[in-house]
């Protein structure tokens, strides 16, 4: 599967703590959705995408994912955001198909302007870690891996429940 990522989940670190694939399994390329603006919110220290004519967000597009990653993102986006097809431009001008996190509904409030990687790994990607490892924790992994209530995700990834409806199915309280 192939997923284009915008925003927290372009670095590595943060990857490493949501995706179940390992590093060496994965590649990464720079691309960008046409339409879209990665965007900062006053208070939040992660990004969304807003729909913004003639603008661009610049990202990467993550190829040599499986189900379980996808579930996983679903997880840790939460249930503000829903996967969406969407064909991206890689660096090397080819158009590919990707799957996106999209906000489900229209984002207000006041923006920072557009949302920079490299400043967010300076001034709080550390204790962003510290809560995206909390946050997985809950992600009940364990049981999905080792079979139990697999049979729901065998229906396409578009159609996958949103994770709250994840975890009771997989029997997490």
């Amino acid at each position: 599967m192939r997923f284009f990522f915008y925003g927290t989940l372009r670095d590595a670190d943060v990857r490493a703590i949501v995706l179940a694939s390992p590093p060496e399994a994965i590649a990464t390329r720079p691309a960008r959705l046409s339409g879209h603006q990665a965007v900062a919110f006053a208070r939040l220290r992660y990004p969304s995408l807003r729909r913004r004519d003639g603008a661009t967000a610049s990202g990467e597009v993550v190829s040599g994912l499986d189900r379980i990653d996808a579930i996983r993102i679903a997880h840790f986006e939460g249930e503000g955001y829903r996967l969406a097809k969407q064909d991206v431009r890689l660096d090397s001008g080819r158009l590919v198909s990707a799957w996106v996190c999209l906000p489900r509904r229209s984002l207000a409030g006041r923006t920072a302007g557009e949302w920079d990687l490299a400043r967010w790994q300076r001034l709080h990607k550390s204790r962003f870690l510290k809560r995206a490892q909390s946050w997985m924790m809950e992600f009940p992994a364990r049981k999905l891996l080792c079979g139990y209530r697999v049979r729901h995700w065998r229906r396409p990834v578009e159609a996958a429940p949103p994770a709250q409806r994840i975890r009771r199915r997989a029997g997490a309280r």
